[in-house]
């Protein structure tokens, strides 16, 4: 089974796209984790350009990633105790097509912040509860204080952090696990 994983962040250097690396590292067995093209590579939505004669190729690519997934792990930092306006574009491209309804997901949020995004994991929780994802709100996880956590090279220097991703994506393949029987 493959796992999209999903930045919302557009820096280069986003600790939330060097945790979606890191995770994207990890070995389970019988499970692949495909990392997302960039959300940035979607244009604004717009709503004209929601047809099957007009959809951008880029949303195809994205709708069919979403599509042939098992499930997705989203990484959001917050800004303005919000999610990012890219991550919710991307998103908005999702709500006329069927692509996520009932497609596993969970969340995966950090600031520098001790509250490690809550409102934004929150918010793209209720978001994709609103087009009909299945979310499993008792995996999200947050981490606070993430860039005395990370290194740039993406390492954890925290074991403890580490673990608690861990258990929440093994708790999450359970879920998948189930669905798939």
């Amino acid at each position: 089974m493959n796992i999209l994983l999903v930045s919302g962040s557009l820096r280069a250097k986003s600790n939330n796209t060097l945790l979606m690396h890191l995770v994207s590292k990890m070995e389970f067995p019988d499970l692949e984790f495909i990392i997302s093209n960039p959300v940035s590579d979607l244009p604004f939505f717009n709503q004209d350009l929601d047809s099957e004669e007009n959809v951008p190729d880029s949303v195809r690519v994205w709708r069919k990633r979403i599509e042939v997934s098992g499930g997705i792990i989203f990484f959001t930092p917050e800004y303005a105790h919000s999610i990012p306006g890219s991550l919710k574009n991307a998103i908005e491209w999702l709500v006329s097509s069927f692509e996520i309804i009932e497609k596993p997901c969970m969340v995966i949020s950090s600031a520098p912040n001790h509250l490690g995004a809550e409102r934004a994991n929150s918010m793209l929780q209720n978001l994709l509860v609103v087009i009909s994802a299945k979310i499993y709100k008792n995996l999200s996880v947050c981490i606070g204080s993430i860039n005395k956590k990370i290194t740039e090279d993406g390492f954890l220097q925290n074991s403890e952090t580490e673990d608690i991703i861990k258990q929440s994506l093994l708790s999450f393949i359970k879920e998948l696990n189930k669905i798939k029987q």
